[in-house]
């Protein structure tokens, strides 16, 4: 520095350097007045990445800046926050949670670190619909919520002539300890026609795979439908009506007897003559 030569300013903050540096100059001069601005850091940075508008490093400001605040500065996500999911990496550690759930709680809007790697990754929602609908397929979540009965809307509804409004069915993987929950709290709920009287279910593993029954006959099935929100990977089945073996059985029939009628129609028989 001028007039005070090397000034040792490793470990402080811009402004206790500014201070140390005016008390040397305060040797040289009345009243010195000192401004310390950080032109770049990279080691007081987070680099953000993946689907963002401005990829790179992000300094951060002694105030802390959160996930929401960084992914701001890099110029925010180029796709929906339902269709991204975000990505930290810290050290050795990776952590990932969708976007749209970063927005909905605050307390997963963590503060961030130096060096943190921040990447947002294209990670669309879906749920398959099968069974007696009139178009079985996978659909994407491309709104924040959608019920039980949205996704079987998007399916084209039921068919009439074969599918069963009492027999709808939710497959889904379900925590552990959540589902333990289920079991203990109404038996009756549960089907245990291949499980002994005597046997105690054990529920290993983080996750449990379960299956909800929804019946569209009663009014409550309806209002069930419409408050249960899909989750990624959902399953939706219709199961066929009891009456549709039947059905398909009399539509074979029917096509038979058709067919030999038809030929019928058009055949011409000659009788033999005596010789």
């Amino acid at each position: 520095m001028p007039f005070v030569g090397r000034v040792q300013v490793g470990g402080l903050t811009p402004t206790q350097a500014a201070e140390e540096i005016g008390r040397q100059l305060a040797k040289e001069t009345v009243r010195p007045q000192v401004i310390v601005s950080l032109v770049g850091n990279r080691s007081n940075a987070v680099s953000v990445g993946g689907e963002v508008n401005k990829a790179g490093f992000v300094p951060l400001s002694l105030r802390g800046e959160r996930l929401l605040d960084v992914i701001a500065d890099a110029g925010g996500p180029r796709l929906p926050a339902v269709e991204t999911d975000v990505r930290l990496i810290r050290g050795t550690t990776v952590a990932a949670i969708p976007l749209q759930q970063v927005l909905a709680n605050p307390e997963d809007n963590i503060v961030v670190r130096p060096n943190d790697t921040v990447v947002l990754m294209h990670n669309p929602k879906t749920f398959v619909v099968l069974g007696a609908v009139a178009k079985v397929a996978q659909y994407t979540m491309n709104t924040e919520r959608v019920t039980v009965a949205e996704g079987i809307a998007r399916a084209g509804g039921t068919v009439d002539a074969y599918g069963s409004l009492a027999g709808v069915y939710l497959l889904r993987n379900e925590p552990t300890p959540f589902a333990r929950t289920v079991l203990q709290a109404d038996r009756g709920a549960v089907e245990t026609d291949h499980i002994a009287s005597d046997e105690t279910r054990q529920l290993l593993g983080p996750s449990t795979r379960m299956i909800y029954r929804i019946n569209l006959t009663q009014s409550g099935g309806y209002f069930f439908a419409q408050n249960i929100a899909l989750r990624d990977k959902d399953i939706i089945l219709v199961a066929n009506a009891d009456t549709a073996q039947l059905q398909k059985a009399m539509t074979l029939i029917r096509a038979i007897t058709g067919t030999y009628f038809d030929l019928s129609r058009g055949a011409t028989y000659y009788l033999p003559t005596a010789p």
